[in-house]
């Protein structure tokens, strides 16, 4: 099967990401997750979703819950599609995922932290099979120790350019600002600030499901999650290792 769009930039990104943080360990508490590409798994596209509501998944945003009730009367999968636990869709830009009951039954013995199910219903070949939406707002930057985390300066495709120091937060939001509009020496405009080694402050407690939005698109999940995802035998998830934080 050739590969889409989506999946030739994610690979291009993930790999320009990698080279920033050689010769970091692999996290042993916290893995990414994001929706599986396997079409032995999904079916023969990516994303699998044929139709969803725009105007309500953009109501989905990635720093506050919706203040009311959502309901996605519709979620259509691609005849090609398998149904799996967890639907890729690219409608959505938040941090939200579209899970089966089962799946949201296994979510719900974890820490969550703030966020909101919305009901969902989705359809594959005519039949209708009830999901919801897991939709989360776990952004712990503002939990990280800045001066013993490490930054580096990312290019437009989040390639590693260099490194740059970063004393506290507000020290990352004036560099960031000044990367982006190339008042930084030796950057480019759009270029960024990322997240390089994470390390917490302490008593910052982690729900199960979080972001750091200064790190990875990919929200992070705890090991106990991840292992509960797998014993159960969901399907549509795909794990990978976490190399920017500190256990």
């Amino acid at each position: 099967m050739n590969k889409n769009i989506f999946e030739l930039a994610a690979e291009a990104m993930e790999e320009e990401q990698h080279k920033a943080y050689l010769g970091y360990p692999a996290s042993m508490k916290y893995l990414l997750l994001s929706t599986s590409t396997d079409s032995k798994i999904i079916g023969r596209k990516w994303p699998q979703t044929d139709y969803i509501d725009l105007s309500l998944a953009h109501q989905l945003k990635y720093h506050n819950l919706h203040p009311g009730t959502i309901a996605f009367d519709k979620i259509e999968l691609y005849k090609s599609s398998k149904l799996t636990d967890l639907i890729s869709t690219a409608a959505i830009s938040a941090h939200a995922f579209v899970l089966s009951k089962k799946a949201l039954d296994v979510f719900r013995y974890f820490k969550l932290g703030n966020h909101k199910i919305y009901p969902a219903t989705v359809y594959h070949k005519q039949n209708a099979h009830e999901y919801g939406i897991l939709h989360f707002v776990n952004d712990l930057h503002g939990g990280l120790d800045f001066s013993k985390s490490k930054f580096y300066v990312a290019n437009l495709l989040g390639g590693y350019e260099f490194d740059i120091d970063v004393t506290d937060e507000e020290d990352y939001k004036n560099k960031q600002q000044l990367v982006k509009t190339a008042q930084y020496p030796n950057t480019k405009k759009w270029w960024f600030v990322r997240l390089k080694w994470g390390v917490f402050k302490k008593g910052v407690s982690q729900p199960d499901i979080f972001n750091i939005s200064s790190s990875n698109i990919e929200p992070y999940v705890s090991y106990d999650l991840a292992q509960a995802v797998v014993e159960n035998g969901l399907t549509g998830f795909e794990f990978k290792r976490a190399y920017n934080l500190q256990d």
